[in-house]
């Protein structure tokens, strides 16, 4: 009763937020749907029949489409732009329907099952569900990976020199790129991201219409399909620096990519500190920016670890943004920032696609997530250090002030 009548309820903003994630990533998968949809340009009657999502149409054109055609693919994603913006409306009107005379017949409604079901005993079993389901899944793609990828792991795969027209396979250029991309963008949209949330969760009041339009779009922005980030960094970033594919491209476009995800899962955070944190450290003496670093950002730093986590996962595991970006075959070592080359994800599918490297495909995966576990584990075990030495900080300060008052 406690976790559905009381924390859901409260957590009905972060929990909205996660909708619209979930749904423009379903919206906006590209290459998983490309591998396994067939790509058939009919209308289905199905659910097993082979059909093209818009962004699949997106990826399998852009390759040899004409002017007329690009223009076309570019309309696309503009219909991609627009379901994403009708799914806020919607989302939006959910969360505003409170004092209408639809929700009071939908609270009375509610109110009357609730009396015949017992909805915390069902809340409890389907929660299980979701969780026993959730956690075999990740267990059999883990293993499964695993057992294909392990056995095919060797030397000359991870660390050997690149050979052009060579059949043997190295993914290290591909490994080094992804290192490089992970931290520039971590560097621009981490410091950006955390301080958009501050200033929408800190300094703006509530009710104004600006930052709600503000946040509007932020909320489409998380939804708009990876595919259409990725035309807009090759209609940008690939023009600003000579017309060619580059890492920094492809790091500038996962960086605006990444922000909405930073800012709404950082607000979040920030929202769930108590009001009596900020209060007490101002009663102290404390100024506003100071009660924000020592005080309010320690308590949030939880969620800020989950906001960098989730964006190396994205940064790692995207690949349609960075096939316009950053370039689509496997290469030689990068020599800098702006020389072409290609992250795991995308050399992943570069491997498998032809299915002359299967064993090859399998063992980059396996590398792939051995990487993002790394690094989430790296992001956890800085985030809480971090946490720890703010937090020792603020609490020096109070003693300090208190010392201060006693003499």
């Amino acid at each position: 009763q406690a976790v559905f009548k009381t924390m859901v309820p409260a957590a009905k903003s972060g929990i909205t937020a996660s909708l619209i994630l979930g749904i423009g990533r379903a919206l906006g998968e590209t290459m998983a749907v490309v591998m396994l949809a067939g790509n058939a340009t009919e209308i289905p009657t199905g659910l097993f029949q082979s059909f093209r999502t818009l962004t699949a149409n997106i990826v399998l054109e852009m390759g040899y489409a004409g002017e007329v055609q690009m223009g076309a693919l570019f309309a696309t994603g503009l219909v991609l732009l627009i379901f994403i913006a009708i799914i806020n409306f919607l989302m939006g009107l959910v969360r505003s329907d409170k004092n209408s005379d639809k929700a009071k017949i939908k609270k009375e409604w509610l109110g009357a099952l609730k009396n015949k079901i017992n909805f915390s005993k069902v809340g409890k079993v389907v929660s299980w569900i979701a969780a026993i389901f959730g956690g075999l899944f990740l267990v059999a793609i883990i293993v499964y990976i695993l057992i294909m990828g392990l056995p095919h792991i060797s030397w000359n795969l991870l660390f050997g020199e690149f050979e052009l027209g060579s059949d043997s396979v190295t993914i290290f250029p591909s490994i080094v790129a992804t290192f490089m991309t992970v931290v520039v963008s971590l560097i621009i949209a981490i410091p950006l991201g955390v301080a958009a949330a501050i200033f929408l969760n800190e300094y703006t009041k509530k009710g104004n219409k600006l930052i709600t339009m503000v946040r509007s779009a932020v909320d489409i922005l998380s939804g708009v399909p990876s595919i259409v980030y990725g035309l807009f960094g090759a209609a940008t970033f690939v023009l600003l620096f000579g017309g060619s594919s580059s890492i920094l491209a492809g790091s500038l476009t996962i960086s605006i990519m990444l922000l909405p995800t930073v800012i709404r899962s950082t607000e979040e955070s920030l929202k769930s500190v108590p009001d009596a944190f900020r209060e007490g450290s101002l009663a102290l003496g404390a100024g506003k920016l100071r009660t924000i670093f020592k005080v309010v950002l320690p308590s949030a730093m939880p969620g800020i670890i989950s906001a960098v986590i989730l964006s190396i996962g994205r940064v790692v595991s995207e690949s349609a943004p960075f096939m316009y970006t950053m370039g689509t075959s496997l290469g030689a070592m990068p020599t800098g920032y702006l020389s072409s080359s290609t992250t795991l994800a995308v050399a992943l599918y570069a491997l498998s696609r032809e299915n002359f490297h299967t064993n090859e495909a399998y063992a980059t995966a396996c590398v792939l997530i051995i990487i993002v576990l790394a690094l989430n584990l790296l992001a956890e075990f800085v985030g809480k250090k971090l946490q720890k030495k703010l937090s020792g900080d603020s609490s020096n300060g109070i003693r300090t002030k208190h010392k201060r008052k006693a003499r």
